[in-house]
């Protein structure tokens, strides 16, 4: 089990990452016509791959937002500087934070893009929201979760936070704080009956994910394997056609 240990400090502010004058592809070009009206702006904030099967990550913030913006911008800025396409939660969703309405709408996302690894990112509520989009049918290749709210402190067990965990069939990475106030991953193992296409990775870190550069280039590095794993799989299921 990975653990990531560096003394706990707030992320390097930094820019987008390196953007070009990338060629769209008709998809993203569509995507980013609908999210961005202004061209000019959109190609600003977003890098376009010209490989069709580099991945896509959708990301949804937790409740806090935007006070938890520094975990979109950490990882927008490592995960386009690898080619990938990345929409964040405002592109996405502006400041809407409700469970059924992102739901619905990264549902609707997810279904825009054919043989692209498309994967959901959520911190918080939003890796909830991700999981239960993808175990009701969302077509998304993986989700990754960061700070799972598993159980809210000092509350009763709510099943609809977990429930849908034990049957879940899209792989799931989790990456759990070991001091997260919402279950750390011992906690949740313990506690809970998960698939097996749950993985969860202990990140040494609270609920807020303040964390060193060092350590988000650590995650960012294992999101990125997990996303070509399933890069892989989905490649092997468009050349069977299946």
């Amino acid at each position: 089990m990975s653990v990531l240990r560096t003394k706990k400090n707030r992320p390097a502010r930094g820019g987008w990452g390196g953007l070009g004058d990338e060629r769209l592809t008709a998809t993203e070009g569509r995507l980013r016509e609908r999210l961005e009206p202004d061209p000019l702006k959109a190609q600003r904030h977003y890098a376009f791959a010209n490989n069709m099967t580099n991945p896509i990550f959708l990301y949804l913030a937790g409740n806090s937002f935007p006070k938890d913006a520094h975990v979109e911008e950490a990882l927008r800025l490592r995960l386009t500087a690898r080619g990938a396409s990345f929409f964040g939660q405002r592109q996405i969703f502006g400041m809407q934070l409700a469970l059924e309405t992102r739901k619905a709408m990264l549902n609707e996302l997810s279904r825009t893009f054919r043989y692209r690894p498309v994967i959901a990112i959520g911190r918080s509520s939003g890796g909830r929201i991700a999981t239960l989009a993808a175990f009701e049918g969302a077509p998304l290749t993986s989700v990754v979760a960061l700070g799972y709210p598993f159980c809210a402190p000092g509350q009763p067990e709510d099943p609809a936070r977990t429930g849908h965990l034990a049957n879940i069939k899209t792989p799931v990475l989790i990456l759990q704080g070991d001091m997260d106030c919402y279950l750390s991953r011992a906690e949740a193992e313990k506690r809970y009956q998960l698939s097996r296409q749950v993985q969860i990775v202990d990140v040494d870190t609270d609920h807020e994910f303040f964390i060193t550069p060092e350590q988000w280039d650590v995650i960012s590095e294992q999101i990125w394997r997990h996303a070509l794993g399933q890069r892989s799989h989905l490649t092997c299921e468009a050349e069977h056609g299946s």
